[in-house]
This record gives structure tokens, sequence and C-alpha cells, in this order.
């Protein structure tokens, strides 16, 4: 309580003179009349500026039933509970974790939980008309009576929702959506940033899909553990709507509908605001699936993107093995490669060739990773003639002459420690004409040399973030 006072009270003993205007000195013994003249001269401040204060003292997202701002601040008197009671935008952002953990929905019944009902109820209530910032974690498997109230609550203010972040059950979610439709409006007038995290078996589709504001929305996080997904060809009407969008990471069902999938060859869909795009991708059938995905890229165009990451799910790809001779991102890469910083490709079938080609066509990328699988020895691209084409030879043939970061993570038995240490001796020369290599994280199977090791020690003493580990499986 002390140190959040001393943190809203913007002057100091050191302000007053030797002597207050009362006439006492401000010894150690007038500490608390010091401390009532510096409370006095800040309830004499401007209620904005007040405002302003107490909101440097609250977390960025206030947890409800946590003691701390802004309901601490609330308790300190009678004037500043006055302020920040009456200023909603201290109530419209929170989070709520309906049970804290799996040990507390084991050890205590249902009935014996925390009841954040009266506390979700009085924020909300203080919140008045002013946009939501919602964050939900944690509901439980279960839902009791009181669950279902907070649930209740937060559902019937879904008009004033702008950032929503639900990491919830998808059964939960699916009760949400279908048990309380009278409290849902047909439309999300506020809604900016939506992110959905759906764990546990899923039943349906998002039924939530038609009442999303897309044209709305600038920031996008929707990962389910579970098919059914949407679709590309789902996504793709999603992106046509969405022309704010900004930021979006997605998990997506790699098919198409036929006739969507003819409509698309017709013509190119340009979202002209997205700069972060992250598929991870997945498949429920086993036929064109690199079709699929290529026509769906080639004829995306996203003039402002500089971050881009796909990724296969582990594991899923065994019902269809990809033919990496003829999969290629060139054409795609070709149309982003004057402004792409950070690529991320994880588990593709891109072999070695095809991925220098793309590489080559990158001249201002920074950040770099690329992931294969550890058990697999047949699709590990990351080989000694990659590493080589990434090693400087000259100032005037550099392909990634911007990069400063690399994390490389497969079985590793395709190249050798002697060009890896080249890689980061010519990447740490200045004269390379390659910018420094700051940071590089290799995570691989087979075993660090004590040369290796040695070598590393030197470049974390010159400042460098270097990590070279091997997995070794029990």
């Amino acid at each position: 309580m002390q140190h959040l006072a001393h943190r809203a009270r913007p002057i100091s003993t050191s302000m007053f003179p030797q002597s207050a205007p009362t006439g006492f000195p401000l010894t150690q013994g007038n500490e608390r009349k010091a401390e009532s003249i510096q409370a006095h001269v800040f309830c004499t401040l401007p209620v904005e500026l007040q405002i302003e204060i107490f909101s440097m003292c609250a977390p960025s997202i206030p947890k409800i039933g946590e003691d701390t701002a802004p309901a601490l601040l609330c308790r300190v008197c009678r004037a500043w509970r006055c302020v920040i009671a009456g200023t909603p935008r201290f109530w419209s952002t929170f989070l709520v974790e309906i049970c804290t953990d799996s040990e507390l929905r084991e050890r205590l019944p249902t009935n014996d939980r925390p009841n954040l009902l009266p506390i979700v109820a009085l924020w909300l209530d203080r919140s008045k008309n002013h946009f939501l910032d919602i964050t939900l974690r944690n509901v439980p498997w279960t839902l009791g009576d009181v669950d279902l109230k907070i649930l209740q609550l937060l559902w019937g203010c879904a008009d004033r929702w702008r950032n929503v972040d639900f990491d919830i059950i998808h059964s939960n979610f699916q009760f949400m959506a279908t048990t309380l439709p009278s409290s849902l409006p047909k439309v999300l007038p506020c809604l900016e940033r939506l992110a959905l995290r759906l764990k546990g078996p899923i039943q349906t589709d998002l039924r939530l899909k038609s009442n999303i504001p897309w044209h709305q929305i600038s920031y996008l996080d929707i990962l389910c553990s579970a098919a059914p997904l949407m679709t590309l060809d789902e996504f793709w009407d999603v992106l046509l709507q969405a022309q704010r969008l900004r930021s979006c990471s997605i998990n997506l069902d790699c098919s198409f509908q036929q006739s969507i999938f003819r409509k698309i060859h017709t013509g190119e869909l340009t979202v002209p605001s997205l700069n972060t795009l992250k598929m991870v991708l997945q498949c429920r059938t086993s036929s064109n699936l690199q079709e699929y995905l290529l026509t769906f890229l080639n004829h995306l165009d996203l003039p402002d993107l500089h971050t881009l990451e796909l990724s296969w799910r582990f594991g899923d790809r065994e019902t269809d093995p990809w033919q990496a001779e003829r999969f290629t991102l060139l054409p795609f890469v070709q149309t982003i490669s004057s402004h792409l910083r950070d690529l991320t490709l994880g588990y593709l079938p891109l072999n070695d060739t095809h991925l220098r080609e793309c590489l080559a066509q990158l001249p201002h990328l920074t950040r770099l990773e690329l992931c294969y699988s550890m058990l697999d020895t047949e699709e590990d691209y990351i080989t000694y003639e990659l590493l080589e084409a990434l090693t400087p030879s000259s100032s005037d043939d550099v392909v990634l002459p911007c990069l400063h970061s690399l994390f490389l993570s497969s079985r590793g038995t395709k190249y050798n420690d002697s060009i890896l240490l080249k890689l980061i001796d010519s990447r740490r020369d200045k004269s390379s004409g390659a910018a420094m290599l700051q940071i590089l994280h290799v995570l691989r199977m087979n075993s660090v040399e004590e040369e290796l090791r040695k070598r590393v020690d030197v470049w974390r003493e010159e400042g460098m973030a270097i990590t070279i580990e091997n997995l070794r499986l029990l």
C-alpha cells in the first residue's frame, strides 16, 4: 500500500522549503505532517493529471481479484476512491481467471471456489460504456453456477468488446455461443483484436464466425487444438473482408472447396496493411495439398508484409507424403522479397536447392528460423550446401547480407562442425560485407564437440548470444 502511494505522489519532500507553509520544520518527527501537505497538494492537481498519475501505478492488464491497482488505490483515501472509481477506463481492461489452477479444481468443490462474480460485476459497472479489453484464462472443464454467471456477464457486454483474448475449453466456448445467443449482438461494433485459443475436442465449427466484423479486425490470433479448422478458402474469404488486418496468426486446414479453388485462379487478393502472417497448416484430406497451398500463396498480394511464418503441424503430413522436388515457394517469395524481414519455415518439404533459391531473393531479411524433424533423416534440408551458401565468400556475393539472427533445428546429420564454424566466423567478420551475426541458436541430434564448445565460449565473451545444443532421446 505504502509503495503504491509513494509511486502516485508526484512531489517529494525535497521539493518543499526547509520550513513548510505552516511553519514547522520538515524533520523526521514531522514526516506525517509533511505527507499530509503533499497529499493536500496532490488533491489540488487537475483531475486529468491525477488520472494520468494513477494510470502509471496499474499493471497493463489488472487481474480481477488480486490486490493491485486500481482496486488497491481505491482504499488509500476517499478522494482517491472518488477519482478512480469514477474513471471508466481504469475498469475496462482486465484479466479474469475463473479457476487459478488444476490443483484448486481438485482441492475445492465447485461451490467452494473463490466467488469472483460480485467483483466482475463491480468492474463492469464501473467501466460504464467504455469499450472493453478482456482476457479470459483457465475456465474449468465443468462450469458451476457462478462460472456460468460470470460468462453471462462478459457475454452480455459483447457490444463493448474491443480486444478479446480467450484461452478456453472449446466445449465451454460452444456452450457460451449456443446457450447465450440472446445476449450476443448480431454485430460486435467495437471489436478490433480477436485472440481465441480453443482447447479440447471440437464437435462443431466456430459459432461466432458470422458475428465477427472482419472489416474492423486489425489483430487476429486463432488457434484450435483439434479439427475442424478454418479451411484455406474460408480464410481467403476472411482476408477479402479484413482489409484493416495488420497481424494474423492462425492454424488452418490445408484444403479447398473446388468451386472456390477455381475462383481464386481468376485474380489476386490484396491485403494492404498485413505486416505479420503466421500460418500453421494441418490437413483432413490427403490430396492436392501442395497445389492448394501454392495456389493460395501465389494469388496473395501483401505489399507491407515483413514477418512470415509457414509451418506444418508435425506428424500430420504422414497422410500425404509431399514431394519436395515439386514444392517451391519461389514465386511467392519474389513478390514479398523487397520488404520481408523475418522468415520462419517449419517442417515444410522445401529441399535445400529450393530453399537456397528463396533465400537468395531476400536481401533485407534480418531473422531466419528453419525447423525440420529431429527423427527424419530423409527430409532434413539443413545441409552442408545450405550453410555454405549462407557463408559470405566475398562482399559482392552475399546471401542474406542483413542477417543478424539465425535459428536452426534439425537432425543435424547433413552438415559438419567445420562448415558451421566457417559460417559463424564469416558472419562475425566486419569485412565480409554481411551484417554482424548477433544471435545463433542451433538444436540438433548429434553431439557438440569440445572444440566447438570452446569457440562458443569465446563468442559469448564477445557479446554474441549463441547456443549450440544436442537433443538426446531417453
